[in-house]
């Protein structure tokens, strides 16, 4: 038997339609809440910040992958064993970042303009 259609629903809408797209890359979500989406523009709320945050020191980003626009980025220290003499060095995943493929995009754009100001110089690998 067939299954009856609601009236006013088109097919293979959902949901999903319903978010909200960010109008330009690495819109924080203090500019997304002042954005017609929300309705009128309420000021900005406020960043605190939180002194119990937990700080994680990586030494490197060892892995990316995009799952639906959200991209997940694999952090990795090396950490020694001091239980056995001449303590062995194993690489650890201490981390994963996971955010939008537009506030990525800006972490990244962002990351690179501060280490440039910083007097880091980069070269291009062939």
């Amino acid at each position: 038997m067939a299954r009856k259609r609601r009236p006013g629903r088109r097919r293979g809408s959902s949901l999903a339609t319903l978010k909200p797209k960010l109008s330009k890359a690495g819109q924080s979500c203090r500019e997304l809440c002042r954005s017609p989406y929300f309705g009128s523009t309420p000021p900005a709320p406020k960043l605190q910040d939180d002194p119990k945050t937990p700080e994680i020191f990586a030494v490197s980003a060892i892995g990316f992958f995009n799952a639906n626009d959200l991209i997940s980025i694999t952090l990795e220290s090396a950490r020694t064993d001091h239980s056995q003499s001449l303590a062995p060095v194993n690489c650890i995943v201490v981390g994963r970042l996971v955010m939008p493929a537009s506030g990525a995009q800006a972490l990244a754009v962002g990351l690179f303009d501060f280490l440039n100001k910083q007097g880091y110089k980069f070269n291009k690998g062939k």
